[in-house]
């Protein structure tokens, strides 16, 4: 059983709560359903203790195989997204928006159960942002101001277009922890001279 993405498609274009996992850039922001976190939480409880306790090594890896590994974090679930030829392959952590590199021979076989969940992580960009630079492309500085304000924080998502069913276009607010005042991601990143509005984006999940 292949694992499912959570289709965006099918999520209400109304704001719902989200927690920001991993920012590469403004265009590929990976979010948390906060409405689904205790669920989450739950499988992945149930996941470490029955790994902790019983495993069986994955044989004769391929491409797009769906695998549990242990990382520094715990037992995770991931998916093979490239062979490299020296004993290792790089492993999509679906659910957190990271990939790796790990050892064939550390990789094991997912049950069933731990199959029925989606993948956690949905992959978004912001809505109606380009760089503050010509080009599309995004500057060193303006991922890392992306990253250190966003990454691990809370806040209010809006669709405002689904992308290839799996991800979104999306207009993020930030909560600030110390006053519980929300502000909007985009208009922080064109303060700090790193971004700037347009009528529609040049590239979206990059």
């Amino acid at each position: 059983m292949e694992i499912e993405h959570l289709d965006t498609q099918k999520l209400s274009r109304s704001p719902f709560a989200v927690k920001i996992v991993r920012v590469f850039s403004p265009m590929l922001i990976w979010i948390h359903l906060e409405n689904s976190k205790e669920s989450f939480q739950k499988m992945m409880e149930d996941f470490n203790q029955r790994m902790n306790k019983r495993r069986f090594f994955h044989s004769n890896t391929k491409l797009g195989d769906i695998v549990a590994l242990e990382t520094k974090g715990g037992w995770q679930r991931g998916i093979v997204t490239k062979m490299n030829g020296d004993e290792t392959v790089q492993i999509g952590l679906r659910d957190w928006g990271v990939y790796i590199r790990h050892a064939t021979a550390e990789l094991y076989h997912l049950e069933e159960r731990f199959r029925e969940h989606y993948w956690q992580a949905v992959p978004c960009s912001l809505a109606y942002t380009a760089p503050a630079t010509t080009g599309p492309t995004w500057s060193r500085r303006a991922i890392n101001v992306t990253r250190s304000i966003a990454e691990q924080q809370t806040g209010i998502m809006q669709i405002i277009k689904p992308i290839r069913d799996e991800g979104a276009l999306i207009k993020l607010d930030i909560k600030n922890e110390t006053n519980n005042v929300y502000h909007n991601l985009r208009d922080l990143l064109i303060e700090l001279g790193v971004a700037q509005e347009i009528a529609g984006n040049l590239r979206s999940l990059s």
